[in-house]
């Protein structure tokens, strides 16, 4: 009976607070069961989830950025974890180079950077559908940790992108808005964070398909660079809006 209630807790919490209080109260009144109130949630929550996907958001936040760029940053963090193999092993030969340590450090820097906007602009995008988002994050991990085998690398190395992505999805479904300039700053540092990466990796112009990978990736924080200027633009007009009532008042 307890695993009843803890799932209809759970399950609750996809519903806004005030909504889920709301029908919480009215099925106690009601008398009704565990189980009865656990249909009763169910059938409602799904009822919500389907309104929301009337929207083009959702598809875009879990189609469109989730499952491509799940593995996208597990390559990323792949290669991250075995750049610290490499530089731990280049330690305990006493052959640490300076350069291997500064470019292991701007690839750690650019994978929190990818991480962090690709969450941001999923939580954002997606508030009220951000579990299946997540879900959407997490199917293509589980398929490569089940078939991940490699004698050299941790099935932990697929990890390294999970805290900052965590933290940008917590931060965009809060409603936190971005500044403008804090926007184009982080898409301006990401950018040159990968062409750096890319640069010093390769030593020179590389692969095309490992730029067009790279580049790829700066894409949300470039679109959460623009929603802050669209964001700066609305507020402006507001602000000119209420000004110009204020004007016509006095006059």
């Amino acid at each position: 009976m307890r695993a009843v209630w803890f799932l209809l807790e759970r399950v609750s919490c996809i519903l806004e607070p005030a909504e889920r209080e709301a029908v919480l109260g009215d099925l106690k009144e009601a008398g009704e069961g565990p189980w009865q109130t656990l249909v009763e949630i169910v059938g409602l929550v799904l009822r919500r989830q389907a309104g929301h996907w009337k929207d083009w958001r959702p598809w875009v936040a879990a189609f469109g950025v989730s499952v491509p760029m799940s593995f996208m940053l597990m390559g990323g963090s792949v290669m991250l974890f075995s750049g610290f193999v490499t530089l731990a092993q280049a330690s305990a030969a006493r052959q640490l180079f300076a350069a291997e340590v500064e470019i292991l450090s701007v690839q750690t820097l650019l994978l929190a950077g990818w991480s962090w906007t690709c969450g941001y602009l999923v939580g954002s995008v997606s508030r009220r559908t951000v579990c299946f988002s997540i879900m959407a994050y997490c199917a293509p991990f589980l398929f490569c940790l089940s078939r991940f085998h490699s004698e050299t690398s941790s099935r932990l190395s697929l990890l390294l992108f999970v805290l900052p992505l965590a933290a940008g999805l917590w931060q965009g479904r809060r409603g936190q808005r971005m500044g403008l300039r804090f926007g184009v700053a982080v898409a301006a540092i990401v950018t040159a964070l990968a062409i750096i990466t890319q640069v010093g990796v390769t030593g020179g112009v590389g692969n095309a398909s490992r730029w067009i990978c790279s580049l790829v990736q700066t894409l949300p924080s470039w679109c959460l660079a623009v929603a802050s200027l669209d964001a700066a633009r609305e507020d402006e007009r507001e602000e000119r809006s209420t000004f110009e009532m204020e004007q016509h008042e006095l006059s």
